[in-house]
C-alpha cells in the first residue's frame, strides 16, 4: 500500500507485525486472497503467518449471471471463474476446479497449524459441493500424511435447500473427514463438532465413525436443519458408551426414546447405593440440547420416572428445549409439567407463535 503524493502515508503498515495478524485473522480464507494483492508486506505476512490458520473460515458461495443483467452478480469471493445461469434450459458450465487452487495451497501449507476449521457452503451450487468435497478430503487419512490438530469442525449450509438435492457426495466426504484417527492422542482429536447447520439428513454410519475415531470429543451437535430425523437411538446410545467426555449433546427428541433412557439409566434395583453411585457418576454429560418437532405428534406419554433415574444419573445436567412451529401442543405441555421437573435451563427455544399459544394455555388451565 504505497502512499501517493497527494496521500499521507499509510498508518495501518506502522502497527507491529503481531497486530496485523490478529487483525487479518478475522478474515476468511477467500478474503485473503485479495489480501495478498494489496502490498508486499500483506503478502508475507500471509503467506508466512501459521498463526493466521489458527482458525480458518471458508466461505463457498457462487456466482450467478442473471438474463436481465449480463453482469455477473458477485455473491461471494471464492468462486471467480464460475458462474451459472438461472435459466435452467440453457446448458450449465462444467465444473471448474481452478478456483479451489487458492484454498488448496493456503490449507496444505497450514493443514498441521490448523485447529478451528469453520466453512460456510451455498450448497445448491455443483463447483461448491465440489471444493467442500476437496477440502473435507484433503483432511482426510489418505491425504493428510502429517498429524492433523484440528479442534473444533463446523459445517453450515447456506441459501436454499432443493428438496431433491444430491448430497451423496457430501456424506462421503464428510465420512472421510472423520475417518482420520484421532484417537492416538488427545492432541488429534476433535473436541467440538457442530453439524446444526446441514440441510442434509445425518445418518448412524457417519455419526459413528465420527466417534470412533474421535473419542476425546467433548461437544456434539447433531440437530441439522432437515426434514426427517434418520438418527436411531441405538445410534445415540453407542455414542454415550464411546465418548466418555462428551459434555454437551444435542439431539432431536425422536432419537431419545423411553428405551433410550432406561437403557442408558441402567441400574438394578438390588444394587446397594455405592455401586448405583458408581454407574450413575460414569459419564460427564452436563448438558442435553433435545428438539421436539412433529416427529412427537403421535408419541406415548413421557414416562416421570425414566427422566427421574437420568437426572439423579446426571445430578448437575442441564437440558435445553427446543419448540419449533410444528411442535404438537400438547407435547410442549408435556415436557413443561411442573410434576416432571426436568433441570431445563432457562434459555428455551420457542417460536413466537408457539410461545404465545402456549402461555395461553396455560392461562387458561
Amino acid at each position: 500500500m504505497a502512499s501517493s503524493d497527494g496521500m499521507g502515508a499509510c498508518l495501518i503498515n506502522d502497527f507491529p507485525e503481531l497486530i496485523l495478524i490478529e487483525i487479518f485473522s478475522y478474515f476468511s480464507i477467500d478474503e485473503r486472497a485479495t489480501l495478498e494483492e494489496t502490498c508486499k508486506l500483506w503478502l508475507n505476512i500471509l503467506r508466512n503467518s501459521p498463526r493466521l490458520a489458527f482458525t480458518s473460515m471458508i466461505k463457498l458461495h457462487a456466482l450467478v449471471e442473471e438474463e436481465i443483467n449480463p453482469t455477473q452478480a458477485k455473491l461471494g469471493r471464492v468462486l471467480t471463474r464460475w458462474t451459472r445461469r438461472t435459466n435452467q434450459t440453457k446448458v450449465v458450465k462444467p465444473i471448474d476446479p481452478r478456483p479451489y487452487g487458492y484454498i488448496q495451497q493456503y490449507l496444505k501449507r497450514f493443514r498441521s497449524d490448523i485447529r478451528h476449521l469453520e466453512i460456510d457452503i451455498e450448497q445448491h451450487d455443483a463447483s461448491c459441493r465440489y471444493v467442500l468435497c476437496q477440502i473435507l478430503n484433503l483432511f482426510g487419512p489418505e491425504q493428510c500424511q502429517q498429524n492433523r490438530f484440528i479442534q473444533s469442525f463446523r459445517l453450515r449450509f447456506i441459501g436454499h435447500n432443493p428438496l431433491l438435492m444430491k448430497s451423496l457426495d457430501i456424506t462421503q466426504a464428510l465420512r472421510t473427514f472423520f475417518q482420520y484417527d484421532g484417537s492416538k492422542s488427545r492432541a488429534q482429536s476433535l473436541i467440538s463438532c457442530d453439524l446444526s447447520g446441514l440441510m442434509i439428513s445425518l445418518d448412524d454410519d457417519t455419526i459413528l465413525t465420527l466417534a470412533k475415531h474421535n473419542p476425546y470429543l467433548r461437544r456434539l451437535n447433531l440437530q441439522d436443519q432437515s426434514l426427517v430425523c434418520i438418527l436411531t437411538p441405538f445410534c445415540i446410545l453407542q455414542l454415550i458408551d464411546m465418548l466418555k467426555d462428551l459434555e454437551d449433546l444435542s439431539v432431536d427428541m425422536v432419537s431419545l426414546c423411553d428405551e433410550f433412557l432406561l437403557t442408558l439409566n441402567g441400574a438394578e434395583e438390588n444394587k446397594d447405593d455405592e455401586e448405583q453411585e458408581f454407574v450413575y457418576g460414569k459419564a460427564a454429560l452436563k448438558h442435553l440440547g433435545i428438539r421436539i418437532r412433529r416427529e412427537e405428534k403421535f408419541a406415548d406419554e413421557i414416562d416421570g420416572k425414566l427422566w427421574q433415574k437420568f437426572h439423579r444419573k446426571y445430578p448437575n445436567l442441564k437440558m435445553t428445549l427446543n419448540f419449533g412451529l410444528t411442535t404438537p401442543l400438547n407435547r410442549i405441555r408435556a415436557y413443561m409439567n411442573a410434576d416432571l421437573n426436568l433441570p431445563v435451563n432457562q434459555k428455551i427455544s420457542f417460536s413466537k407463535l408457539n410461545l404465545f399459544v402456549f402461555f395461553y394455555l396455560r392461562c387458561k388451565h
